[in-house]
Order: C-alpha cells, then structure tokens, then sequence
C-alpha cells in the first residue's frame, strides 16, 4: 500500500471537512491542509486562528489498530502559523495559550512530546523533535518576589533553522538555539545555544561544533 493511500485511509473526514473546509479559523493556502488522522483532538477557540502556508498533519505516524490522540488546542486570540510541512505524532500536544503566537516551519514532533506557549515562539525549518521533549515560554504560573513584583514573566523564544531536539530535552522560556544546533538528550536549555555546536547538560551549554544530516 502507496504512502498516499495509508494516509488517506487514516483520515478521519468529519474532521477534514470541518477544520479545512467549515471553519472561519483555519485560514489556507491552495491545496495546503490540516491532515485530522483518527485521535486527533482539536480545540480551537473562536477568535484563535490557524494560518496553513503548509500541511498540518495531526496524529500521525500511529500505530496500527491504535486509540491514541494527539492534540491541538488554541485559546482566544492565539496565532498559529504552519510554514512548512509538520508531522505531529500520537501523544504530543501543540497549545497556544490565549493571545499567544507560535511560528512552525517544516518539522516532525514525535511521540509524547508537548508544544504549550504563552507568549511568542518561532521554530524554523527541518526541525527534528524527538520522543518527550517540552517546549514551554512561560512557567504558566507567577512567582512573586518581597514586593509583588512577577520575577519569571514568559519570554519569546527562538529555535533556529535545521535543529535537532534529543530524547527528553526540555526548552525554556526566553531560550534562543541557532541555525544547526543539537541539543542533547535529557539538555535543559534556559538561554542562548551557539548555532552548529551541540547542546550537553543542565542548564545546558556549548560543547563542540557539529555537523548533522536530516
């Protein structure tokens, strides 16, 4: 059986025809799609918008005979653009929170891993993300200092062009990863990563300049 028939056994069409073709939140390009493979989980509120230069596919790849979702979930006046081809596996999860903005270029996010922004984030083309990794711009709560004053305000962040994401990394707030970076698993990034070098630790830095291939 040819990829395109796998695929398109895998859609789920109420879905397609509701996100692609019903609703005033997805914004489209001629013939660019969001792919709703059976489990995805869509979420999106009705001042949120989903702007499609390029596919979205939702769920997949997935196991055979598997009941598992991934998710989509945008809250009121969250932006989320897709520039390039991205590939959101089951049990990972894409959430822009409310007034937030995520920027996507071509990637494939795998297995349990979780994309949740409450500020402003861009990821660049030929993105690898592997299995549990957490992307967050925000703490999602406040942590006050002796005078009220919020001491952890969420930060955009920046990951670059051609970036590998190993096993159970997390990226933090206000992080930045140049072009070509790889940032090894279990890395706990929480600034700036030099493009080409890979990424070791906790908090994660610099170690060698490196080469990858996708």
């Amino acid at each position: 059986m040819s990829g395109k028939i796998k695929i398109i056994l895998g859609i789920n069409p109420f879905k397609f025809i509701r996100w692609n073709f019903l609703s005033r939140n997805v914004v489209r390009d001629k013939g660019k799609y969001m792919i709703t493979n059976w489990g995805s989980v869509i979420d999106i509120s009705k001042n949120a918008k989903v702007t499609l230069n390029s596919h979205l596919l939702i769920n997949t790849p997935k196991y055979h005979h598997s009941k598992e979702e991934a998710y989509l979930l945008l809250r009121d006046g969250a932006e989320l653009t897709i520039n390039g081809p991205v590939k959101v596996a089951s049990r990972s999860t894409i959430q822009v929170q409310k007034d937030a903005k995520l920027v996507v270029g071509k990637a494939h996010i795998n297995h349990e891993s979780a994309i949740i922004i409450g500020c402003d984030c861009s990821i660049g083309d030929g993105i690898l993300i592997s299995r549990n990794v957490k992307i967050f711009d925000s703490d999602f709560h406040k942590v006050l200092d002796e005078e009220g004053n919020q001491t952890n305000n969420p930060k955009p962040m920046r990951i670059g062009n051609h970036v590998w994401i190993g096993l159970g990394a997390i990226i933090l707030r206000g992080s930045q990863i140049g072009d070509g970076a790889v940032i090894s698993a279990g890395a706990v990034v929480m600034g700036k990563i030099k493009a080409g070098t890979n990424a070791i630790g906790n908090p994660a830095r610099s170690f060698s300049n490196i080469r990858w291939e996708e």
